[in-house]
């Protein structure tokens, strides 16, 4: 999620491209024009300009020029494929024309909360946490969040109520340039008073 400072607007990353929600509205609508429906796995609005970054799965990285302060609607035709953008952060640049990797990815159960600790190597991205059940069915997961080349960060993911079997957690991280996945098993927490008679 990202808000505009200028015009109070809040962009948000979904699976289906970038919303937006215009300052005093009640409804999500398309961000831009000609963007294509894929997944957003990070946002980044430029400092001082109209310009927000939208890194997709498979897609690249996509410019999204932002309405005007007082404008009441988007510019057709707002968005434009990398190829004609230019990166405006030091988090995009980090990127350096590599997709990210990662150098640790270490994941724990505490009662309902997962806690996956990265570190990336290489390049920056955007890292979104799935935790799926010995089935395959998604159970729980986590909003995307950007992180730069070697920094660690922790997501925390909470689990539904009756999420006690085996776990895989997938953690994925994506920029412009490609993206990368992890998988880790996570088995039920022990239970107290594991059998000892007294």
């Amino acid at each position: 999620l990202v808000r505009d400072d200028t015009t109070g607007d809040l962009y948000a990353a979904t699976d289906f491209g970038v919303l937006r929600l215009p300052s005093g509205a009640l409804a999500w609508a398309k961000a831009a024009a000609g963007m294509p429906i894929v997944g957003v796995y990070g946002l980044t609005l430029a400092p001082g300009s109209r310009v927000l970054d939208a890194a997709t799965h498979g897609r690249g990285l996509w410019t999204l020029t932002l309405p005007k302060p007082g404008g009441a609607q988007p510019p057709s035709g707002g968005t434009a494929p990398a190829g004609t953008a230019t990166p405006a952060t030091p988090a995009t640049k980090a990127t350096s024309g590599r997709k990210p990797r990662f150098r640790s990815a270490r994941v724990q159960r505490l009662g309902r909360r997962v806690f996956a600790r990265v570190v990336l190597r290489s390049a920056g991205g955007a890292v979104r946490v799935v935790v799926r059940d010995r089935l395959g069915r998604r159970v729980a997961g986590s909003a995307a969040r950007t992180l730069r080349s070697g920094r660690a960060a922790t997501i925390i993911v909470t689990l539904p109520a009756r999420a006690s079997s085996t776990l895989t957690v997938s953690l994925t991280a994506a920029n412009a340039h490609g993206a990368s996945t992890v998988r880790r098993a996570i088995r039920p927490p022990r239970r107290a008073g594991g059998g000892a008679g007294a």
